[in-house]
C-alpha cells in the first residue's frame, strides 16, 4: 500500500467534512489521495512523517526515537487496533492472504536477482501487514479459549 492508498481509504468521500475539522481546503485532502509521482497529487502528511523517519534514521538517530511519531499514534489509536476479528476463521483468512501477498512481492523483487528500494518498501508493507493479521489471529484465538 502506497501512503496516497492509507490515505485514500482514510479520507474515502468525506474529504470536505475532515478538510474542515483539519482547517483545510477539500482539494487539498483530494490531492493527499492521488499519486503525486504521477503529477497529480502532492505530499501528505504519512509522506512528511516517512521522510522525517527516514532521516532521523539516516542521521544516525536511534530507531526508538526515529519512530516515536508511530509509537505515538499506535498510542493514541490504540483501543480501536486491538479490536480483534469477529472469528478465528475471519482472523486466518486474512493472516493467509497478507502472507500470500509477501510472497507475491518476494518472487517478483527476486525474479531479476535484484531487490530495488521500492521492492523492498512493498515487502516491508506487507511485512508490517502480517504481523498486525497474525496478532488479530493470535488475539481472536486467545478469546476463543478464554485467555
Amino acid at each position: 500500500m502506497e501512503s496516497f492508498d492509507a490515505m485514500g481509504l482514510c479520507i474515502g468521500r468525506d474529504a470536505d467534512d475532515i478538510a474542515r475539522a483539519l482547517k483545510l481546503e477539500g482539494i487539498t485532502l483530494r490531492k493527499w489521495k492521488q499519486d503525486p509521482v504521477d503529477g497529480s497529487g502532492s505530499r501528505n502528511p504519512l509522506d512528511v512523517i516517512r521522510i522525517a523517519i527516514t532521516a532521523a534514521l539516516n542521521l544516525g538517530r536511534d530507531p526508538k526515537e526515529a519512530l516515536a511519531p508511530i509509537i505515538y499514534l499506535q498510542e493514541c489509536f490504540r483501543e480501536q487496533m486491538e479490536q480483534p476479528p469477529s472469528d478465528i476463521q475471519e482472523a486466518y483468512s486474512d493472516a493467509m492472504h497478507e502472507f500470500s501477498r509477501l510472497v507475491s512481492e518476494h518472487t517478483a523483487a527476486l525474479r531479476d536477482g535484484k531487490v530495488s528500494p521500492a521492492e523492498l518498501r512493498r515487502m516491508d508493507r506487507v511485512i508490517f501487514s502480517i504481523r498486525s493479521k497474525l496478532d488479530e489471529y493470535e488475539n481472536a484465538l486467545n478469546t476463543e479459549v478464554g485467555r
